[in-house]
């Protein structure tokens, strides 16, 4: 970038009168940032203004309208910052953004939306070593989900698990068959008993006690262990909104910890949630995979009873 470009700025007393003169001073684009001493001045090009201009954060805020879209240069930024680490470029996203602000009063409030989108869309680089992408498994950071996410999932995003829907259980339970499925994956109904034996997904075991956890997938018996950990967690629950979740967040808490010096290792590096649980997979229709073909909710008029002992042994090992 020539020097006479570079060291070009307008003054705020010259911003003002352009902006009398004009009843809006537009800037198209802002092409570039540098930090000058304790200010931040950007690099614009104006509707109104032949050449790119240096202008102060101040100065910016007393144009009229805003179009903010970035170019800058992914040579140049990438030149500028000097680092022994690895990086990452993501790419540029660019989008208009528009706010308008009055010439005698700047509305404050569009600004710092402006300045926000501002900071979006610049260019942003990221260490490698902790970069992830979106449907990443954590556990192997560069191991993606090998299961379709659920769409429009009550739960996205989750740093322990991913959500399915009961369409791709289905597909699973069909596709590979009974004995395949148990050697690939091991699908927790994380239900109380009465609950469980009421109705559940065939295959499934019943584990309602977070603290049974360690016993089921890190026993004692070194053989138990390598046959357990060849297998992919499938949680649920009535809804997969409480209990199937923090079932699925407690292991995957659990192999962190006794993974801590293998960091980012794990036992199990895909952990699923199906979307919706029980009551969706039975009332959508996938009554050849339940057993017995019946479904029977926490809330009962016949297992009130049952409900309270359950609630109660549970509060108790929380308190212990």
């Amino acid at each position: 970038m020539s020097d006479d470009v570079t060291n070009a700025k307008i003054s705020t007393q010259s911003t003002a009168s352009l902006c009398e003169k004009n009843d809006k001073l537009v800037v198209e684009k802002i092409l570039d940032k540098r930090q000058n001493g304790d200010k931040i001045e950007y690099l614009v090009k104006c509707e109104n203004l032949v050449d790119q201009k240096w202008i102060s954060d101040t100065e910016l805020q007393t144009y009229g309208d805003l179009i903010l879209k970035f170019e800058m240069a992914h040579e140049n930024n990438a030149s500028r910052r000097k680092t022994d680490e690895p990086r990452a470029l993501v790419n540029l996203t660019s989008f208009p953004v528009k706010c308008s602000v009055s010439n005698e009063s700047f509305n404050a409030s569009a600004i710092k939306k402006a300045k926000s989108d501002e900071r979006k869309m610049n260019i942003v680089f990221i260490n490698k070593k902790v970069a992830t992408n979106i449907g990443t498994n954590i556990g192997q950071m560069n191991q993606p989900y090998s299961l379709i996410a659920a769409e429009k999932a009550q739960i996205r995003n989750d740093k322990a698990f991913r959500s399915i829907s009961c369409d791709t259980l289905c597909e699973l339970l069909t596709s590979l068959g009974e004995i395949p499925f148990q050697q690939k994956y091991i699908l927790v109904d994380c239900r109380y008993p009465y609950e469980f034996n009421g109705g559940h997904i065939k295959l499934a075991i019943n584990l309602y006690d977070v603290s049974e956890l360690p016993e089921v997938f890190y026993p004692q018996q070194p053989a138990k262990f390598q046959k357990i950990k060849s297998k992919t967690p499938i949680f649920y629950c009535e809804f997969s909104q409480k209990r199937g979740p923090t079932m699925a967040r407690r292991l995957r808490r659990l192999d962190r910890d006794r993974n801590h010096e293998n960091y980012p290792g794990l036992d199990y590096t895909e952990i699923y949630v199906l979307d919706r649980g029980y009551r969706t997979f039975h009332q959508e229709g996938f009554l050849d995979f339940c057993e017995p073909k019946s479904y029977i909710p926490m809330i009962h008029p016949n297992h009130v009873n049952d409900l309270k002992k359950y609630k109660r042994l549970m509060s108790s090992k929380r308190l212990l």
